[in-house]
């Protein structure tokens, strides 16, 4: 009856863990692991006892590529998902050079054997040399050059197959395993942008939450954005209260502060990182900083509807600083990066900027906004800036649309040209 049947999260759990069960050579979850146990948090009592061991997707990529002659695998086996047509040519590709290399492993062991008479060994360099030119066919798929001379029929199929199975995917879209998030949607323009440069690895890293180690460039950006956050909430203060605003000397207290906050408490502290953060710091006083400066927003998060697809979806911006000027008012983004030609001239269609004055349109309730959206290039003291009434907001707002399409009808195809590497680890555990 209805009143016997279990909770709702203990069936939860009893088909969590058939589910873990079912795996036939090993198990693989995808996601950000809650830092604290509870009632809904299923991992936990794998992880307490050893079963299941938290890895990010770098340490995995790193052992499969150790772990053999594959590519991504040690073993000549198969998952349910191998079956699963290729969305990419790279993959179609990958596929074909693992297997041949596991086929050639295997046929090494045949003559690593007391066994193996003359005759038997003659086979085994016939069907060596074969992989050999399979190989090297593949090679020339990838390079997009002709094929080798002197091929067998066979590895010549084999060659028209791999073509065939290319130039299928290349008119169909993939998305038979990789399944659509329910709408609505969550977007920043972090992960819009992430979306455009590579659908798959913004589905590793939005849709799955696979998380990322903090390396070095991302600890520096944060410790920067730290310190200038303080240092321009103190200058606001003191500037709306008539007292005299802090300086140079109490900006670069706060950057070794901050920098310092980023690590644990047993962690070193790299001094050439921290030394290039203070740099930056120092350079945006020096040559940026204006004592005339009259922030409004510092660090403000900026959340709104955005309606696309019959759905609402929630936009959200964070905006480093907005300043009131004469002209209206200056969005500002700092970067500490390297000072790219993009960065330096923004264009019309921008979408980083697009996506801020859309959003501080919406914080200030106007549609026509003056003023000016700008990045500060704090490795090199510039800035590239973008008039408010010169953005094409049509353009901006037709990407924001194209990939909420993309993400509802689970278009998460690779593409190679901007490509992360975070989705790398989608193959690595399907093979």
């Amino acid at each position: 009856s209805e009143q016997d049947a279990p909770p709702a999260l203990e069936e939860e759990r009893r088909v969590f863990y058939v589910a873990c069960t079912r795996a036939r050579r090993r198990l693989v979850l995808l996601g950000k692991l809650p830092k604290r146990p509870g009632p809904t948090n299923l991992l936990f009592p794998l992880v307490s006892k050893g079963v299941a061991t938290p890895q990010f997707a770098e340490d995995v990529l790193k052992q499969a590529a150790d772990a053999g002659v594959g590519r991504f695998a040690d073993r000549l086996e198969s998952s349910e998902l191998d079956a699963v047509r290729a969305s990419h040519k790279w993959e179609i590709l990958a596929g074909a050079r693992q297997h041949i290399r596991l086929r050639a492993a295997l046929t090494l062991d045949e003559a690593d054997s007391t066994k193996a008479g003359r005759a038997e060994r003659a086979r085994i360099a016939d069907r060596l040399a074969q992989l050999a030119d399979r190989l090297a066919c593949i090679a020339a798929i990838e390079r997009g050059i002709d094929l080798p001379d002197g091929l067998d029929d066979d590895t010549r199929a084999f060659a028209q197959s791999l073509l065939d199975q290319i130039a299928q995917t290349q008119s169909a879209g993939s998305g038979q395993v990789l399944r659509a998030p329910n709408p609505p949607l969550r977007l920043s323009y972090t992960s819009i942008n992430e979306y455009q440069r590579c659908p798959r690895c913004y589905y590793v890293k939005y849709v799955l939450n696979v998380p990322e180690r903090v390396g070095p460039a991302l600890k520096l950006g944060t410790a920067v954005h730290e310190a200038l956050r303080r240092f321009y909430e103190r200058w606001r203060d003191a500037d709306a209260e008539g007292q005299p605003t802090p300086g140079l000397a109490e900006l670069l207290a706060l950057g070794r502060d901050a920098f310092e906050s980023m690590h644990d408490y047993d962690e070193p502290i790299d001094r050439e990182e921290q030394a290039q953060a203070l740099a930056q710091l120092k350079t945006l006083f020096e040559q940026l900083h204006d004592e005339r400066s009259h922030p409004v927003e510092i660090e403000r998060k900026v959340e709104f509807d955005y309606v696309h697809a019959g759905h609402t979806h929630r936009l959200t911006a964070k905006l480093d600083r907005v300043d009131q000027t004469d002209a209206g008012f200056r969005i500002i983004d700092y970067k500490t990066g390297r000072a790219t030609k993009k960065l330096l001239e923004p264009s019309a269609k921008d979408l980083q900027l697009g996506i801020y004055a859309i959003a501080l349109q919406h914080l200030f309730n106007q549609e026509a906004l003056a003023g000016t959206a700008e990045f500060w290039l704090l490795s090199e003291g510039a800035v590239g800036k973008l008039n408010l009434a010169d953005i094409d907001y049509e353009a901006v707002h037709a990407t924001i649309r194209e990939t909420i399409d993309g993400i509802l009808n689970a278009s998460f195809e690779r593409k190679d040209s901007t490509c992360s590497e975070s989705c790398l680890i989608l193959d690595a555990v399907s093979r």
